[in-house]
């Protein structure tokens, strides 16, 4: 058996959110071919990107993941401990095009509701849901968009937040929510954001009582919004225990097992994919 682990990125684009929008976006992104720095010597870019069969809606890709050798750089001899001889360097022939530890790992994207459903690991394969919103923002500021990305957080972060002991401090951060199938409250915010012209809320509540924070029910929605579109950061503990914790910091990772001899892992991946997001109520079941 084997495990892969999900991730699910909010994608927002400014005005208009019409699924074909988002479609010609991700094309036009894929087209750049952006080749995106993510940590150390790896690098990333969206390789593939195809509509569904049945669902124009909806995308399916593959985000790769390699190692953006340097050649140039400083090389050592293990045998010899020591710097490399110029004479050994000169050996090495790396064509330009070609880069070593390649990994690929699918997504699939509703543009209804904006969502991006990945494999973030499977085997040695990874790439975190960090690194895949920033190589997604970086091919999509390429392709000329403003896109703004939030990994969604496992659920249960922020209901800890609003449960933490003597809650000193709360920062809500939110970009304005995707429109489409939204609850009432995230319509009415973003329409509140729209007539102020605003790009970015922050809320920010902050107490010395020694009981704490008592966040209300609007609050406590707004914390609901901010998760998927933006983060939430608290501080607070009890016994001088205090610490901070952020949405931001606990992203969402949603784990099935599989048999590669019976199941097909494009197959697999799909069907949870889509049982995830049904799950976030996100989308419908």
């Amino acid at each position: 058996m084997r495990t892969l682990v999900l991730s699910v990125i909010n994608l927002t684009l400014p005005e208009p959110h019409e699924p074909q929008r988002y479609i010609a976006a991700m094309h036009r992104a894929v087209a750049k071919r952006r080749v995106v720095k993510i940590r150390g010597d790896f690098a990333g870019m969206i390789g593939s990107l195809r509509a569904d069969e049945n669902d124009p809606t909806i995308l399916h890709g593959e985000l790769y993941k390699f190692m953006d050798l340097q050649a140039e750089r400083g090389w050592f001899d293990l045998r010899q401990r020591r710097p490399a001889d110029p004479n050994d360097l000169a050996a090495i022939q790396i064509p330009d095009h070609l880069r070593p530890h390649f990994q690929f790992l699918p997504f699939v994207f509703y543009a209804s509701c904006h969502r991006l459903v990945m494999i973030s690991r499977d085997g040695e394969d990874a790439i975190t849901p960090k690194q895949a919103a920033h190589v997604l923002q970086g091919a999509l500021k390429a392709a000329g968009e403003q896109p703004e990305l939030t990994v969604e957080p496992q659920r249960e972060v922020l209901d800890e937040i609003l449960a933490m002991p003597r809650l000193r401090k709360l920062k809500l951060q939110i970009v304005p929510p995707n429109p489409d199938g939204l609850a009432e409250a995230e319509r009415q915010l973003l329409q509140e954001m729209r007539n102020q012209n605003a790009q970015r809320l922050q809320i920010e509540l902050d107490t010395r009582d020694a009981d704490g924070l008592r966040p209300d029910e609007r609050t406590q929605t707004l914390a609901r919004i901010a998760q998927s579109n933006g983060k939430v950061v608290a501080k607070g503990g009890e016994h001088g225990q205090t610490h901070t914790v952020s949405t931001a910091d606990h992203p969402l990772e949603d784990k099935v097992a599989y048999d590669p001899d019976a199941e097909l892992r494009q197959a697999v991946f799909l069907d949870r994919a889509r049982d995830l997001l049904v799950r976030l109520r996100i989308l419908r079941g």
